[in-house]
């Protein structure tokens, strides 16, 4: 949950992670970050880069700018990693953009499915008799009242 200053009431941030190891770098990589979008608020690309691979190689170099023009254009972000260990060596190339997902509550009810609700006596300040809770409906069986707590 976020809050901004001026803007009123929380804000929802759900942040999505597609990670590729070395041998794998490739520019697809922002397409199928953009397809966690219908579910996320921002979408990353996370490169692992070896440090000093992309230096030695301009192969590399290449498709990292090119992943970093894709995934500008599309809002992905784009995060390039030395060591996955050492946040020293993570550069966040590009930012990605905030956008309001149609399918969030989806993702939040999907991960929710296993968690039972908490199930609360909506009248706190009302004593639950003990007929109450063995199946009777009746709040105040005959002869008996209600009592405040």
């Amino acid at each position: 949950m976020r809050t901004y200053r001026y803007l009123p009431g929380k804000y929802m941030e759900v942040v999505t992670f597609e990670v590729k190891p070395f041998d794998a770098i490739d520019v697809k990589a922002v397409y199928e970050a953009l397809a966690h979008l219908r579910s996320s608020t921002h979408a990353y690309v996370i490169l692992h880069v070896p440090n000093g691979q992309d230096e030695q190689d301009e192969s590399v170099k290449l498709t990292i700018d090119e992943t970093c023009h894709v995934g500008r254009s599309h809002g992905v972000g784009v995060i390039v990693m030395g060591d996955p260990a050492d946040w020293d060596t993570w550069d966040e190339k590009e930012e990605a953009r905030r956008v309001e997902p149609d399918r969030c509550g989806h993702l939040i009810r999907r991960s929710m499915e296993g968690v039972r609700p908490v199930r609360r006596n909506p009248y706190s300040q009302v004593s639950v008799l003990p007929d109450v809770r063995h199946g009777r409906r009746s709040l105040a069986p005959s002869g008996q009242s209600v009592r405040k707590l």
